[in-house]
């Protein structure tokens, strides 16, 4: 450009393009495809960071969820479990209970029988002897009457 002003005095010390017209489109296309590439990937960077970050929130609210959820069931079991300890403690106490009045029955039942035992004893003791006063009693009328 400087050529073009030798000889008027000018000196070119910058110059301003304010427009510009490419008439290829080939040649517009391949100006502009580095831009395009770039904010194409610029695009995917933002989409796949802010994918893997609702990824991470997900896997975070899952992990949450699936803490509380196996809290709530390790709960649940021992609560269940503390139920089935509390009416196999009730059961036993029951247990105890019936072998207590069982072993009461039984020892009642044994006196019973003991005390039928000595009473067949003493009836039979009282007999013998009544008998033994009968044959006195005979013998000695027997013995009266004879003589």
């Amino acid at each position: 450009m400087q050529k073009l002003l030798t000889g008027w005095g000018i000196w070119l010390e910058t110059c301003e393009i304010q427009d510009v017209k490419i008439a290829s489109r080939s040649l517009f296309a391949n100006l502009q495809m580095e831009f395009r590439e770039k904010s194409r990937q610029d695009a995917e960077k933002i989409s796949a960071d802010t994918n893997n970050v609702m990824r991470q929130e997900e896997l975070v609210r899952s992990n949450e969820f699936s803490k509380i959820t196996a809290e709530s069931q390790t709960k649940a079991s021992i609560f269940a479990a503390e139920q089935r300890l509390q009416v196999q403690k009730q059961e036993a106490t029951l247990y105890e209970q019936r072998l207590k009045i069982e072993k009461k029955k039984a020892e009642a039942e044994n006196l019973k029988k003991i005390r039928d035992e000595e009473m067949k004893i003493e009836l039979a003791k009282k007999r013998i002897q009544l008998n033994g006063d009968n044959e006195v009693f005979r013998i000695k009328q027997n013995t009266a009457q004879e003589g």
